[in-house]
């Protein structure tokens, strides 16, 4: 199990960063607010790399396969106390309730000329 993770999490911890390079430019306007999404994705992948840092010291000291469980614990209550921060994404529209793409979810901030009104599908951002 340790070998497997010490494997996948590098893996997974790039996967999140390079989404969090595509959602937003690196430059900004200094009166636009900072993105959500992009900070939720950022701790995420903090969150990840934290969970490889204890896999590979477990690896380390050649520790039983059975120890990486306290290791999971502790990152998924880390996520739990930081889920203000981490549930910003939306997976249906705020107004009519339709579902939203994957890249709507990952990428749409919100619409230009209302934003107030994050994570709206095109159509309610067209009325």
């Amino acid at each position: 199990m340790l070998e497997g993770a010490v494997a996948v999490l590098p893996m997974l911890a790039i996967a999140i960063l390079l989404i969090n390079m595509g959602q937003r430019p690196l430059t900004r306007p200094p009166n636009e607010p900072r993105s959500p999404k992009r900070a939720a994705t950022l701790m995420v992948a903090g969150l990840v790399l934290a969970l490889l840092g204890g896999a590979l010291v477990l690896q380390r000291l050649r520790a039983p396969d059975w120890t990486l469980l306290p290791a999971i614990a502790a990152t998924m209550a880390a996520g739990w106390a930081l889920r203000r921060y981490l549930a910003v994404f939306r997976s249906h529209c705020r107004n009519c309730g339709a579902r939203l793409s994957l890249v709507e979810i990952l990428f749409r901030e919100q619409a230009a000329e209302d934003p107030t009104q994050p994570d709206r599908c095109p159509a309610c951002d067209r009325q």
